[in-house]
């Protein structure tokens, strides 16, 4: 995991490895909760910021969308889903 010094110290079964600049987690209760708009314009209007915060801790995950990987020629195509990868 990246080296994110407001959450991984304090996760069960990570250890800092300062040669990777990561963490190394061994931890069957880690894992990635990725959510997404289902509405009709859900390539075209986006809400965010999202914030996950862990109950109990002053730590917050600030997410935002994917980003936008169509191309149209030289220009990018400005389509986004609203798609959120949060650890949990």
């Amino acid at each position: 995991m990246a080296n994110n010094t407001g959450i991984s110290p304090i996760l069960e079964g990570c250890k800092g490895d300062q040669w990777m600049n990561a963490y190394v987690c061994e931890a069957d209760k880690l894992g990635i909760l990725l959510f997404e708009s289902q509405d009709d314009d859900k390539e075209d209007r986006s809400l965010q910021p999202i914030y996950v915060q862990k109950v109990g801790y002053e730590v917050r995950n600030k997410l935002n969308s994917m980003m936008d990987n169509v191309w149209d020629g030289f220009y990018a195509g400005q389509i986004r889903l609203s798609r959120f990868p949060a650890l949990l």
